[in-house]
Order: C-alpha cells, then structure tokens, then sequence
C-alpha cells in the first residue's frame, strides 16, 4: 500500500525516513515498510478525528493549504516515528529509544495545542457551521436562561454578607 498524501496520511515513508535517517523501510526491516505505512494512515486518521473535533474540514486538501500541510505533515511524522520506534523494540531490535518518548511528547502536545487553541492551521478553512455552534456553546452574558430566551434572577445573591445569621 502506497500513501496517497491527503487521503491516506499527511506525511510518506520519504518524510519519515528523512528524520530517522539511520533507517531505512524494506518487506524485510523491523518494522517493514507497510507496517510503517500503516502507522502513517493511523495517525492521519487521529489527527482527523482532532480536526474534525474542533470544527477544521477534513482531510486538509494538503496541495492547496500548504501552510497547514507543514504542521499536519510534522504531526504525522511525529507519531508514525513513535510507532516505528516502539514496532523495533517489541521486534528485538534495540534497547528502548528515548527518541520514541520525544517523539509522542511532540505529537501529543501539537493535538493538545490544536484543541486548545493555541496552535492553528494558518490557511486550512474551517467547517461554516461549527462557528455558530461554537457561539451557541458559550454566549457571552446569558448564563440563566429560561426556554424563551429571557434571563432569569438569580436564586442566590452574590452581594449577601450575611446567611443564617453568620457574617462571612
């Protein structure tokens, strides 16, 4: 199986190997080439399921958002290298690679900054109608609404100093 970019991962076995360049991926290496393949669709299926999440339209058509494809293409190589280096040690080849748990540091804190927001996809668009969802979430102002629309008082004052005859 071959990696179509976009459709099947946001990175190829080239940008893979690349940053480990002390590997190579074969029918015959530890993890093979199609096992290598495969973690690059399973992480580009999670970082859709994180776009998707937070309102981006997915897949990200990666030949028209280069911007994104940048970021994206990193995230993935990230989390494939993370597999392959787990994939060589369960096969017996090698001690544990540090480089393994850096590798998961890095993919995991870009999804987390891509679901707090504090890292975006410069170009990639967003789905129309996640905006208003997103606005209908948290209106600015209304926290005690009744099913008109009407804001109610509050039960409970926030000014009082006094309850049950004990000051606070």
């Amino acid at each position: 199986m071959a990696i179509t970019l976009g459709t099947d991962g946001y990175c190829v076995i080239a940008d893979v190997q690349a940053l480990h360049q002390q590997r190579t991926f074969t029918t015959t290496t530890k993890p093979t080439i199609v096992q290598t393949e495969a973690f690059i669709t399973q992480g580009f299926q999670n970082i859709n399921a994180v776009l998707e999440a937070i309102g981006y339209t997915i897949p990200v058509a990666v030949l028209t958002y280069t911007e994104s494809a940048g970021v994206l293409l990193t995230i993935n190589v990230n989390y494939a290298l993370f597999r392959v280096a787990i994939a060589a040690y369960s096969a017996g080849v090698g001690l544990f690679p540090e480089s393994a748990t850096a590798y998961r540091e890095d993919y995991n804190t870009a999804l987390q900054a891509l679901k707090e927001g504090t890292m975006k996809l410069p170009d990639a668009p967003l789905e129309p109608d996640f905006l208003a969802a997103q606005n209908e979430r948290d209106p600015e102002g209304e926290f005690n609404v009744d099913d008109d629309g009407e804001e109610q008082a509050p039960v409970f004052a926030r000014d009082s100093k006094v309850h049950t005859g004990r000051q606070w």
